[in-house]
């Protein structure tokens, strides 16, 4: 959905009350200023070849919460450019929406020259467990504990790797 798009969406006027005293929404905002004030320089990444943007995965239980969160940031922060995969999209679109998260670093450092390369990328930690290592995020955030431990180790092994 556009920026446009999401203006006229029924939701829009409410989102500030919403996302107003939710200590999850709270971490969220800090942890993404975090991300803007961050310029340790990644361990992939040689030297004089500047730092890259710092990336972050947010892990929802619900996909409801999901969607709301995405909204919610996309009120607040417009010109953070996140990306939201629900289980709904096709495994095809997924793996699109991912390929962000997904690089290498050690490529080139084009994607931080690109405004529409995707730093805040907001799933549900099911469908993230299903899918390809997401190594190139520097940030992990679970908003609710998972139902089981298998999910939750699913979803942060495909994040972080032994060595990493």
């Amino acid at each position: 959905m556009s920026h446009a798009d999401l203006r006229n969406h029924t939701l829009w006027p409410y989102l500030d009350a919403i996302g107003t005293g939710s200590s999850k929404m709270d971490l969220i905002r800090e942890k993404i200023k975090e991300i803007f004030k961050d310029g340790e320089q990644h361990k992939d990444v040689g030297e004089g070849r500047g730092t890259l943007r710092k990336k972050m995965i947010i892990f929802i239980l619900f996909l409801v919460t999901a969607f709301l969160n995405a909204l919610i940031l996309r009120k607040e922060l417009p010109t953070l450019c996140q990306t939201l995969v629900l289980a709904t999209d096709a495994p095809p679109k997924r793996g699109s929406l991912y390929a962000p998260f997904c690089r290498m670093t050690d490529e080139e450092l084009l994607e931080d020259r690109d405004p529409h390369d995707p730093q805040l990328l907001i799933t549900t930690a099911r469908i993230a467990g299903e899918g390809p290592n997401m190594t190139r995020a520097n940030y992990v955030i679970m908003t609710e504990p998972v139902f089981t431990k298998q999910v939750k180790d699913q979803a942060f092994y495909r994040v972080h790797r032994y060595g990493q």
